[in-house]
């Protein structure tokens, strides 16, 4: 966009997005059947960079929140096999 770099020209840079992407399983077997559980856990959102960008446009598409997920469930195994 020559009203955000008349010269058209874009700076060669790089960078290196790290996050720790804890997660937690619990899991409980009540007998040889049944299998009850839960996990939660947090993702990670890769980050970016736009050079031509604003601190606005930014701070508002590459620092969202960190994505985060919880599950639970029983498992039964099949007991008639076909």
């Amino acid at each position: 966009d020559p009203a955000y770099n008349p010269s058209g020209v874009i700076a060669p840079i790089s960078e290196t997005f790290k996050q720790l992407q804890p997660k937690i399983t619990i899991t409980y077997k009540p007998n040889s059947v049944l299998t009850i559980f839960g996990n939660w856990g947090m993702g990670f959102k890769a980050g970016g960079f736009n050079p031509a960008g604003t601190e606005a446009i930014i701070n508002g598409y590459f620092n969202p929140p960190p994505p985060t997920g919880i599950s639970a469930g029983i498992s039964v195994p099949d007991l008639i096999k076909k």
